[in-house]
């Protein structure tokens, strides 16, 4: 949960020896509602209920995100059926060379979502999951994504079979 937050001249890596599966950075938010049966939380006795649970005013920019498993930067709920409220988040100016057995480098769930002027490299990326940046579509506890705005980004694979540059599964205003 973040509230008027900056993440910004980091470089995230998994450790080569580590054989799960991990974001390099996931951005999320408490239930806004009560978890229907997924793994959030929810606090409404600290005030954070409806609205005021989202997470919002977000800026990540000018990272090195080297993406060896799973995602790079990935905004979305921690289990599909709870509630919860993303929006109003910038990435921009990131660096994004995937490494070895990377997956997509930016993945978006939210409202108010701006990703401009990013550049990331799918060469070394997992061939079925060598996507540039990824709009999601609703969930069981998070409507779709509205107004996701992707802007001078530069994605780029040198391997020799498919990639997608963008893929958007669902949302509206994109």
């Amino acid at each position: 949960f973040l509230n008027k937050a900056v993440v910004s001249h980091n470089t995230m890596q998994v450790s080569p020896t580590f054989n799960g599966q991990k974001e390099m950075l996931s951005l999320r938010a408490p239930c806004s509602t009560s978890c229907g049966g997924g793994s959030g939380s929810y606090y409404p006795t600290k005030g954070l209920d409806g609205a005021n649970a989202a997470t919002r005013y977000v800026i990540i920019s000018d990272n090195l995100v080297k993406t060896n498993t799973y995602a790079g930067i990935q905004i979305v709920q921690v289990n599909p059926n709870d509630s919860t409220l993303v929006r109003d988040v910038i990435i921009e100016r990131n660096w994004s060379p995937s490494a070895s057995g990377g997956g997509s480098q930016i993945r978006v769930t939210g409202v108010d979502v701006t990703v401009r002027n990013n550049v990331i490299n799918l060469t070394n990326a997992v061939v079925d999951a060598r996507i540039g940046i990824e709009v999601d579509g609703a969930t069981a506890g998070m409507a779709a994504p509205d107004g996701v705005y992707l802007y001078n980004n530069t994605i780029y694979s040198g391997a020799t079979n498919d990639m997608m540059g963008v893929y958007i599964k669902g949302g509206t205003n994109i």
